[in-house]
């Protein structure tokens, strides 16, 4: 009886959990911080240079959200723009593994990237996923040993360049790691429940 009660335990745990596992996931990405300010535009913008969905500019580019984002249109006078985005003490660190996650919406697009006083080109990739008004969702993932920066050491700003003609931007995030989806560690970890479970019983 008390196997019995220990393996539909472990199973309700692997699909109990999956709810709020996915909650901590942003297009498949372990996002533990975001960008947190809107530093500067260059150039200044004139009316019409960017379009932006759900909010301001400084809003769409520091939420926590992949249905909000900014776009260059190819009416904008500005062949390109650029976007610093500042991060808050120490949430931006350079770690074992990839450390920025950068989200835009639609067809992939490439941005560059400045970080370190180093520029290099960030292309997007389909995540698989959709955003809430059914649009393909692209990531970009950013490991910031490329850039020079120090194993451990935290950057407080980077810099996304767009080019007038539909490139978007939705997120800026930093990340643990580039995970193993939740349900599959959550999954396995049951398994292991029940192993231990047949053990037991054996």
């Amino acid at each position: 009886m008390k196997i019995r009660q220990l393996t539909i335990f472990s199973i309700l745990s692997v699909f109990g959990g999956l709810g709020s596992a996915q909650a901590a996931l942003v297009g498949g990405f372990d996002v533990v911080s975001y960008a947190t300010s809107l530093d500067a535009v260059t150039p200044a913008l004139l009316a019409g240079d960017i379009i932006t969905t759900g909010g301001t500019l400084a809003g769409v580019t520091t939420d926590q959200s992949v249905d909000t984002y900014a776009q260059l249109p190819s009416t904008a006078t500005a062949g390109s723009i650029t976007l610093t985005l500042g991060f808050a003490s120490n949430t931006l660190v350079n770690g074992a593994l990839n450390d920025l996650v950068l989200f835009d919406i639609g067809s992939p697009d490439a941005f560059t990237v400045t970080i370190n006083n180093q520029t290099m080109t960030a292309l997007t990739a389909d995540t698989g996923l959709k955003t809430s008004a059914n649009a393909q969702l692209n990531a970009a993932v950013i490991d910031l040993s490329s850039f020079g920066v120090a194993d451990g050491a935290a950057v407080s700003s980077i810099d996304i360049g767009l080019t007038r003609g539909g490139a978007s931007f939705a997120l800026a995030g930093t990340i643990s790691s580039v995970p193993v989806p939740a349900a599959v560690w959550l999954f396995g970890s049951g398994l292991l429940g029940l192993a231990g479970v047949a053990r037991r019983k054996r």
